[in-house]
């Protein structure tokens, strides 16, 4: 069985209080030990407090999924936009989101809609090869 590694890249674009800040960069890879993509993500999107928009290829992840539930309901404003073919043949993350009340669009405008980032506050992005999918690493 093949063994993959995926990456996420996080940038926070802090606003400047003076003129030397600089853009705060997290990275993450999994399935190598230390702070791993999921981690990453996570963290991100559970310390949103302002939108966080979403660009998904596949979405099966139940912990990304379950934390942008969450951050729905302690109102901060999720949005979710995904490709049709990987997502609506089956009951995915992007289901259980839509049944959840967060606004969710499928995109079949093109051959693969194969986007995985985030933007979260209006300040911060996370962007790799990182599928919020369940990953299982043997």
């Amino acid at each position: 069985m093949r063994k993959y590694l995926f990456c996420v890249l996080a940038i926070t674009m802090v606003t400047p209080v003076i003129a030397s800040s600089v853009p705060e960069i997290s990275v993450g890879f999994s399935p190598l030990s230390g702070q791993s993509a999921l981690q990453v993500v996570l963290s991100a999107i559970n310390c949103a407090q302002q939108p966080v928009d979403v660009a998904a290829y596949s979405f099966t992840s139940k912990p990304v999924a379950a934390a942008l539930v969450a951050a729905k309901n302690r109102g901060v404003s999720v949005r979710v936009v995904a490709d049709e073919k990987a997502n609506n043949d089956r009951y995915t993350a992007v289901t259980f989101l839509a049944n959840q009340g967060v606004p969710v669009r499928l995109d079949a405008q093109y051959a693969i809609m194969h986007n995985k980032f985030m933007v979260v506050d209006g300040d911060a992005v996370q962007t790799g090869s990182f599928n919020y999918v369940r990953h299982v690493y043997t």
